[in-house]
């Protein structure tokens, strides 16, 4: 049977000219979207590949410690390459290394002019791109099931017995009679309150 350092192992590839300076040890299984690696250790536990790294060298990590990487390179875990530091000094290393956004164009909580809010986010600009109603894969109703909760919420029956009928949660059959979900079934409850406060 093969050991936890064994498949740990056998994920990494040293052969010269990887990295920036060429003497990185490359991660060759999955990563993170930042880059960094990741591994499954007993019992099924995700970890970075170079925390891994570190704990097979040096032991445990201390609480609330990061491994950070002398070589700048995310799927680096060759042992020489790593050294230990905490939240801030991370961040002091990601500025020395200029990896990170400054000036008018950085997001910032003093530049939210940047960040596309209210009438400029994406789902009010093109709001075809967003799969909403039948068009969402996720979705638990159909046009003629909001019809049929409609109807059946008309003829007095609570929202609770429909939404056990159909599977979903209370709060859905109370947004969609409401109007809140489903605005393109709309209820005519609702577009009668529309057309009224039209005047």
């Amino acid at each position: 049977m093969v050991t936890t350092e064994q498949r740990f192992w056998s994920k990494i590839d040293k052969q010269p000219g990887l990295g920036p300076k060429g003497d990185c040890w490359h991660w060759m299984a999955a990563r993170t979207k930042f880059g960094h690696g990741v591994f499954t250790e007993p019992p099924r536990r995700y970890i970075q590949s170079h925390r891994f790294m570190w704990k097979l060298k040096h032991g445990s990590i201390p609480e609330g410690a990061h491994i950070l990487h002398r070589c700048d390179n995310p799927r680096c875990v060759k042992p020489d390459h790593l050294f230990i530091g905490d939240a801030i000094e991370n961040m002091k290393d990601r500025m020395r290394k200029g990896r990170y956004a400054t000036g008018k164009n950085a997001w910032s909580p003093n530049n939210l002019d940047k960040v596309a809010r209210g009438e400029r986010h994406g789902s009010r600009t093109h709001p075809e791109k967003v799969a909403r109603g039948e068009r969402n894969g996720n979705s638990k109703l159909d046009a003629d099931k909001v019809d049929w909760i409609r109807s059946e919420i008309k003829r007095g029956r609570t929202h609770r017995s429909i939404a056990e009928e159909i599977g979903v949660h209370r709060a859905t059959v109370t947004s969609v009679n409401r109007g809140r979900n489903w605005k393109d079934a709309i209820n005519p409850r609702i577009e009668v309150i529309l057309e009224a406060a039209k005047f």
